[in-house]
């Protein structure tokens, strides 16, 4: 929101800033509603991340696909080198191949099935079944998506992905892979236990099917290893300031349900421009307890935001926004200037050690003194707020 002298906050680190702070960031995932500009995010990340000198791929996991639209050229089923840019490839997953391949995949493994079970009937109707169960097109591009992760071709690799519920879906299936594949090894090692104490020759049959779900699992377990892995994995969401997009992103909040997930970071929560009597935050803040009572467990709701607001973090019975933790930027920008004497920018505003102190005493050095960097006072105090409620990072 537009502060008393028409100033709108600035975003205090951009993406490419975000991007060039973390070295070992391999695999970036944009998503949201659709019409938001995902695919235009997804495409400008990756052409920051070739120009930096790594190999990227840009793949869309999105069953209606827009790169060779965004590029101007067919990147439909293939990965196709992006004209006049060094360094980067982009790939539409072709769904309708997926499937089929996916099919075929199903039918052997239904073969061996049927052999080892000594069952006189053909693969066609099971496979036929398997494959009309919705979730089976979202299954097929997840293995196409892990296929690409495992085969590390590249440096880097930027996904667009579906609409919000689909992504989310798309990104869940590891776990329900996990879940499915630990009941199927338990009731074919049952079977098989009981057909060698039934059979004559007690004679240990090689059991392929056994041997691929091992295997399966084994690749299960590195798929959800990577993308749960903060070092190396970003998850992107992307939203407009109006009701229906945002109202998409609260839905992300269900992610502590669904996965077990304990916190969330909010990042530059500055930018949202809400006008309501009950900010998007608070909502949020009262969603997540109500979450937490259901679920039986400690949920953390973090922001990240230049405002020096402590109603950010105050409590929602004295009209904060009631989440638990933020950032203390300035902490971050101040101990900046102490190392390096950088003075660009907002790092202008800052005068080493001296402010490291304040920010450690008062969370905020910017409590309501004049900025030279934004023209105008910045900030309140946020004294009677306890210090745990502000982390302070090197980076």
């Amino acid at each position: 929101m537009a502060g008393a002298e028409g100033h709108v906050p600035e975003i205090e680190q951009s993406l490419s800033e975000y991007l060039g702070s973390r070295p070992s960031l391999k695999y970036v995932f944009f998503g949201g509603k659709g019409g938001v500009g995902k695919t235009v995010m997804a495409g400008a990340t990756a052409l920051q991340l070739a120009r930096h000198g790594k190999r990227t791929m840009l793949a869309s996991t999105n069953p209606v696909h827009s790169l060779s639209s965004l590029l101007d050229q067919d990147v439909y089923g293939k990965a196709v080198p992006v004209t006049g840019v060094s360094n980067l490839w982009a790939y539409e997953i072709d769904t309708k191949d997926n499937i089929e391949r996916a099919k075929q995949d199903i039918k052997q493994k239904i073969r061996w099935f049927l052999k080892f079970a000594e069952i006189s009937a053909q693969a066609d109707a099971f496979v036929e079944s398997a494959t009309m169960n919705p979730a089976f097109e979202e299954s097929a591009m997840f293995e196409e998506m892990v296929d690409l992760m495992f085969r590390n071709e590249y440096d880097a690799y930027v996904f667009d992905t579906a609409p919000t519920a689909n992504a989310r879906r798309l990104l869940g299936m590891s776990k329900v892979y996990s879940l499915w594949v630990n009941k199927m090894l338990k009731s074919r090692e049952e079977a098989r236990s009981l057909r060698e104490l039934l059979s004559f020759t007690k004679k240990k049959e090689a059991d392929p099917l056994m041997d691929y779900l091992v295997s399966f699992r084994e690749r299960i377990g590195q798929a959800r290893d990577l993308l749960t892995d903060k070092e190396r994995t970003a998850f992107f969401f992307v939203t407009l300031p109006e009701a229906l997009p945002i109202a998409v992103i609260k839905r992300f909040i269900q992610w502590f349900r669904d996965f077990g997930i304990d916190g969330l970071r909010l990042d530059a929560v500055q930018a949202i421009i809400d006008l309501s009597a009950v900010h998007i935050l608070e909502e949020l803040s009262v969603l997540r307890d109500r979450l937490a009572g259901e679920l039986g467990r400690t949920l953390w709701l973090m922001a990240e935001s230049d405002l020096n607001d402590p109603r950010l973090v105050d409590w929602r019975d004295r009209n904060g926004y009631g989440l638990d933790a933020q950032w203390s930027d300035d902490f971050h920008h101040a101990l900046h200037v102490a190392l390096t004497n950088e003075r660009v920018g907002y790092y202008g505003d800052f005068d080493g050690l001296p402010d490291v102190s304040k920010a450690l005493t008062d969370a905020f050095v910017y409590d309501g003194r004049y900025s030279p960097f934004r023209h105008r006072r910045h900030g309140r105090p946020a004294t009677s707020i306890p210090s745990d409620h502000f982390i302070v990072s090197l980076q």
